[in-house]
């Protein structure tokens, strides 16, 4: 019998309505499935016992994956996660860990009940492989996911999933890091989903042929048996609880799980305006030897109880900086459970049906074959996630209930080092491959009322945790020189950005070099952003230190502390490069804090003098930033007052057109729309006024855009976080953008962008939502 060979396309896994899905499986695979009427008769005490029950399922499959993984992105850094599904794929309980693959979990089982029903069957004691990123289940192709059907008496009840971050799966790069690939075959093989285990078997060819593509096949393999381990588990747990409480019972409670999850998240879209906000992003450097800025945009639609995600617009892919569809569900994600889901129990496929997704095929976040997609979860997907926080956080600011959620932009990329070679501290030099995972400990964004969480984390990994240092010496032929947070790299703020970190090691326990594959972003644009006129926070740098004088240091019993005291010559590491660390060398690298909120200048002048104290702010930072003067550590509260106004004096001369003069209006009415701005009503018309001094800004019926004064300078004028000039990593020009009230000269927006950055803080109907909010 001839089998037709499947295009491209039939690899393009989307979401599909369930009953859809039902209806074209074959009889010889029955579904379990309820009621309405069931899933309505169920009391309140059951429901959350059950649901309990499945929340621990989860917790115990994630404990039994990371027991079993020997690897340190899974026991340290916690890059992984897990899900139980409904007979369909629908995700009902996912994990706490990577939350950008929740939304691509069930993408990866819509296409196997479309493509594997048949031919070669879903069985139960069956379980499923995939790392192919267009069929989904992880981001690109290093997200490994094993998942399994559960049946019950002989009909499909659900899935248990488990995936995680493998170290390398072949490829021409070190990581499965290609930084100069155009496309996929020079990165590892995207695999579609092949029956790893059958009749509760693993099957040993399709294992050996798996663990072969990879440079530590030895972790790979022993993370392929932590997922099936954890599937087990999963399996056996489940099965527990619907011999207890029966399967129409469990599956009712599944079902309204996702309901009240849908319908929580609906109600709480109700109560805040209608509208759109739109936001843009870029990645500096599409591959190695590209010198360009690539961009993401996106347009966010809120009526009534659901919203739309537009993406028209965006650059088409290029380089290595792509993600699949997948990738683009899984940055939305990202960001809509911190901000609009925390308080709602992460029921994925409910929450999922309250927003639609526009987006352009060919695209950098909607990628199609053979496009290179290694760089996908933590390039165009996380950037996608987070153009989305920006934009939700733009609409809960005007809400008194939901502003807590605001929040500034977080670390805004993984800042990917890969070094691999010979360790020769064994009788038999064994070759080893190191994911540099310290890029964990990045800066959270600023709230309205809160600073971000100094190396708090990644938005995206709410459990990670950076490595153990000793661990990492133990492991591989590191010594670490220093690891520590660095001042000034979280973004300036009347709420301050969470500090990031450096770290500095050299080669130890090795007489080769060892090679290094670098692959980040925001180095040249800030990926960072602040909010409110905020600040963004650091640019991320990595730099080479060649032909040190550490051993000469080791020999004397000293420890460097800083790159200026190894000697030698500076490298800087591009976007995407190829490159060795030799030993007597020493890699150099600082990743993103986050994004501040508000004005630096209205920060209180005694939380400065505390962040110098701390070492999250220098003394240069607190005077040319933030305006605070210090005199032996304590405010000195007059020349403070004079620093600022000199440094309003400064934005003011700095300024290019100055707005004609407006007149100052009463603000005892007005409404709140964030932090330095309100809404103001003049007989019958809508206004904008300055909420510190009251000018007027704008209106409805006269103005398109806000009047308000506008710098474009040199990126290091936003202050000691600037890390390099833009000038070394693309050709376009970069400016530090500053509008400001031409009142009070309080920054209203202040970014590091691209000179030819659209213009959004100054839509005036972006800023008129029709149900404002009241103060």
């Amino acid at each position: 019998m001839t089998m037709p060979i499947p295009g491209s396309e039939v690899f393009a896994s989307r979401p599909i309505d369930p009953d859809e899905l039902t209806s074209t499986l074959p009889p010889s695979l029955p579904v379990h499935t309820v009621t309405q009427d069931q899933i309505d008769s169920i009391d309140p005490l059951t429901y959350e016992v059950v649901r309990h029950r499945l929340w621990s399922v989860t917790e115990e499959m994630g404990e039994a994956l990371k027991r079993m993984s020997g690897s340190p992105i899974v026991t340290d850094a916690n890059d992984f996660d897990f899900a139980i599904s409904d007979e369909v794929g629908q995700e009902v309980q996912v994990g706490l860990y990577n939350t950008m693959l929740v939304g691509a979990v069930d993408l990866a089982i819509y296409w196997t009940l479309q493509h594997r029903a048949t031919n070669p069957g879903i069985a139960e004691g069956d379980m499923f492989l995939c790392n192919d990123p267009w069929v989904g289940g992880g981001l690109h192709q290093n997200d490994v996911i094993v998942y399994q059907p559960i049946f019950y008496d002989g009909k499909l009840f659900g899935w248990t999933s488990a995936l995680c971050h493998e170290p390398d799966l072949g490829g021409v790069g070190l990581g499965s890091f290609s930084p100069a690939a155009q496309d996929v075959f020079s990165e590892s093989l995207p695999t579609p989903p092949v029956k790893v285990v059958r009749d509760g078997v693993l099957q040993s060819d399709v294992a050996d042929l798996w663990v072969r593509r990879s440079r530590v096949p030895m972790l790979v393999g022993l993370d392929l048996r932590a997922k099936i381990g954890a599937n087990t588990v999963g399996r056996n747990r489940l099965l527990a609880v619907i011999e207890q409480y029966g399967a129409d019972t469990v599956k009712a409670v599944m079902k309204r799980m996702m309901s009240d999850a849908e319908q929580r998240l609906r109600g709480k879209l109700t109560t805040l305006p209608d509208g759109t906000w739109k936001a843009t992003g870029y990645q500096d450097q599409s591959h190695a030897g590209d010198r360009g800025l690539h961009k993401i945009t996106v347009a966010m639609t809120k009526k009534d109880d659901h919203l739309t995600f537009d993406f028209t617009g965006t650059d088409k892919q290029a380089g290595v900086i792509n993600c699949t569809y997948a990738g683009m569900r899984g940055g939305v994600m990202l960001a809509l459970l911190p901000i609009l889901a925390g308080d709602i129990p992460w029921s994925a496929g409910g929450l999922m049906r309250c927003f639609d997704l526009i987006s352009e095929p060919g695209t950098i976040n909607n990628a199609t074959f053979p496009a290179a997609v290694s760089r996908g979860p933590i390039g165009p997907a996380w950037l996608t996630g987070t153009l989305i926080a920006e934009c939700l956080s733009q609409m809960l600011d005007r809400s008194v209930d939901l502003g807590k959620n605001v929040q500034a932009a977080c670390c805004g990329t993984w800042d990917t080092a890969v070094l691999a070679g010979l360790d020769e501290r064994h009788e038999q030099p064994v070759p080893f491959l190191n994911v540099m995972m310290e890029p964990m400990a990045g800066g959270y964004g600023a709230r309205p009322t809160a600073d971000g969480m100094d190396t708090g984390g990644l938005f995206c990994i709410p459990m990670g945790r950076v490595p153990d240092t000793e661990m990492t010496e133990f492991l591989y032929p590191l010594l670490t020189l220093w690891r520590r947070e660095e001042p000034d790299s979280g973004g300036p703020g009347r709420q301050r950005g969470g500090v990031s970190a450096s770290i500095a090691v050299t080669p130890y326990g090795t007489s080769l070099p060892m090679g290094l594959v670098l692959a980040s972003a925001g180095k040249a644009v800030s990926q960072n952003n602040g909010l409110a006129g905020g600040y963004p926070g650091n640019t991320g740098v990595e730099i080479l230190a060649r032909n040190t004088d550490v051993r000469e240091q080791f020999r004397r019993g000293e420890i460097p502390g800083a790159l200026d005291e190894l000697g030698g010559a500076r490298e800087l590491g591009a976007c995407y490069a190829e490159s060795y660390v030799a030993p007597g060398e020493v890699l150099y690298m600082h990743w993103q804090g986050g994004g501040g909120y508000g004005d630096p200048l209205l920060r209180d002048p005694h939380a400065v003098a505390d962040d110098v104290r701390e070492g999250k702010v220098s003394i240069g930072g607190a005077d040319s930033v933030y305006g605070v003067v210090l005199a032996d550590g304590s405010v000195d509260d007059a020349a403070t007052t004079r620093r600022r106004e000199q440094l309003r004096s400064d934005r003011r001369e700095r300024s290019g057109h100055l707005p004609a003069d407006a007149p100052t209006l009463d603000l005892s009415r007005a409404r709140r729309l964030d932090d330095n701005i309100a809404e103001v009503t003049v007989g019958d018309t809508r206004v904008i006024a300055c909420a510190h001094c009251g000018r007027l800004l704008g209106d409805e019926r006269n103005d398109a855009a806000l009047q308000l004064a506008r710098f474009d300078g040199p990126s290091s004028a936003a202050g000691p976080q600037v890390t390099s000039d833009p000038s070394e990593y693309v050709d376009a020009p970069v400016v530090f953008r500053q509008l400001c009230c031409p009142g009070c000269w309080t920054a209203l927006y202040s970014a590091i962008v691209p000179a030819d950055h659209p213009d959004y803080a100054l839509d005036i109907a972006r800023l008129l939502p029709a149900a404002p909010v009241a103060l």
